[in-house]
């Protein structure tokens, strides 16, 4: 008998490629998630390499990888570089790359500029529409978050469950909160702590305590934290997860190679 597809009713596998921010560190990659059965890849930063033994090992439903870009910052969209190892392997994977209209052209220019990376990596770039049809009949949509150059948030729903993907953001507007309201998970950054609450501001980002706060007032089913600075040592880590942690106990830091069911 066929396995059942995630469309079918099997759980939907959220895998964090890279669940860090600003740089890699010795224990995470930054910002890149897979949806294998959807076909769908969430921002390209660092992590965005290991997509390409995802790929070998026959993860994607079809020969076909969205690449949904939240923004155009270095962390986010350096990996879409290393698409270029699916073409160099053979591999006949159709790859579309969808960002708003200033990201694309911040790609373009700069990240694509010939004087920095003289090959097209991917198959496509294609302006980011506020819905995007995905395989299995799921449906992602897009909302604004706010955070310097630009920022997009990501739900996605596929027969009844839903999951939302918010990174590189300061604490969400209503507008925001009711997009990403009632999802069963919520990969939220959690850049800094408590203790560093201006430099989140200033910065565009949020604190552990932010996005539990965040994850209480949408009602997510689960919270899973990333983006966080690489900085951090692991007593820092700790600290701000206790901040989290007094808001939503659920809450944990996600790691690289982390398999999330939804």
């Amino acid at each position: 008998m066929t396995p059942p597809t995630a469309a079918e009713g099997a759980p939907l596998r959220v895998e964090l490629l890279g669940s860090g921010g600003y740089h890699p560190s010795e224990r995470r990659h930054t910002a890149c998630v897979l949806v294998p059965e959807l076909g769908l890849m969430l921002d390209a930063g660092t992590g965005a390499f290991r997509v390409l033994a995802r790929v070998a090992a026959g993860a994607l439903p079809a020969e076909r990888l969205e690449v949904v870009v939240t923004h155009g910052h270095l962390d986010h969209v350096v990996g879409l570089t290393y698409l270029l190892g699916l073409a160099c392997e053979g591999r006949q994977v159709e790859t579309v790359v969808h960002a708003t209209a200033p990201t694309l052209e911040a790609i373009k220019s700069h990240l694509l500029a010939p004087s920095v990376f003289p090959l097209l990596p991917v198959s496509r770039l294609v302006e980011l529409e506020a819905t995007l049809p995905l395989a299995g009949g799921a449906k992602l949509t897009t909302f604004a978050l706010d955070h310097p150059g630009g920022s997009v948030g990501v739900r996605i729903d596929v027969r009844g469950r839903a999951f939302a993907y918010i990174t590189d953001t300061r604490p969400l507007a209503p507008e925001a909160l009711a997009a990403a309201c009632g999802v069963d998970l919520l990969l939220h950054e959690a850049n800094f702590d408590s203790a560093q609450r201006q430099l989140a501001a200033d910065s565009g980002h949020c604190t552990a305590a932010d996005a539990a706060r965040t994850a209480v007032a949408v009602g997510a089913g689960r919270l899973v934290l990333m983006h966080l600075d690489p900085r951090a040592s692991q007593a820092d880590e700790a600290r701000a997860l206790a901040e989290a942690r007094a808001i939503r106990p659920d809450a944990v830091y996600g790691v690289d190679g982390m398999v999330i069911e939804v």
